[in-house]
C-alpha cells in the first residue's frame, strides 16, 4: 500500500508542471508581454496553442478578440481548433467568429496573399475595375456564316 506522503509526493510531482506552466501564461499576462511573446513563451513551455488561448483567456478574459486573433495569426492552420478552445473557455460564439476574421487572419500563413508572386487579387486589379460587369456584357463571339474570315485570293 503506498504511504500518504509517497502518494501526496507523486500527486505534486504530476500536477505542478501544469501549475507552473499555468503560471508562465498568466505571469506573462501580468507582466504586459506583446500576446504573441505570451502565445510562444507558453508553446516552448510545451502547451499546445489550444491550451495557451484558454489560459490567456482565464487570466485575461476581457482581452479575448486580440488574444484569439494572435493565436490564429501564430498558426493559421489550428484556428478551428483554437476557435474551439476559446469556446469551451466561455467566449461568446460570435466574438470568436469577429476574431478569427481579423485582419491578418485570412487563413493562409503570414504574408501569403494565396497568390503566387507578382499575381494581382481578384479580377479588380488596377485598369479593370469593372471586371465582373465587364465579363457579363461580353458576348462570345459567332463566327460568321459560311466559315469566312480567311483571306481571299481576289
Amino acid at each position: 500500500m503506498i504511504k500518504k506522503a509517497n502518494f501526496f509526493a507523486l500527486l505534486l510531482s504530476i500536477t505542478l508542471p501544469f501549475s507552473i506552466a499555468y503560471a508562465d501564461v498568466s505571469g506573462d499576462m501580468a507582466a504586459d508581454l506583446p500576446l504573441e511573446q505570451v502565445i510562444q513563451n507558453a508553446i516552448d513551455d510545451g502547451l499546445t496553442i489550444e491550451q495557451a488561448v484558454e489560459q490567456m483567456l482565464a487570466a485575461s478574459p476581457d482581452s479575448a478578440t486580440a488574444i484569439i486573433s494572435a493565436a490564429v495569426t501564430a498558426q493559421p492552420n489550428a484556428a478551428t481548433s483554437i476557435a474551439q478552445a476559446a469556446i469551451a473557455a466561455g467566449v461568446d460564439p460570435a466574438v470568436v467568429t469577429t476574431a478569427t476574421a481579423a485582419p491578418g487572419n485570412s487563413g493562409n500563413s503570414p504574408g501569403n496573399s494565396g497568390n503566387a508572386p507578382g499575381q494581382q487579387s481578384g479580377a479588380n486589379f488596377p485598369g479593370n475595375a469593372n471586371a465582373n460587369q465587364n465579363a457579363i456584357n461580353r458576348r462570345p463571339v459567332t463566327p460568321p456564316a459560311g466559315g469566312g474570315g480567311g483571306i481571299s485570293g481576289n
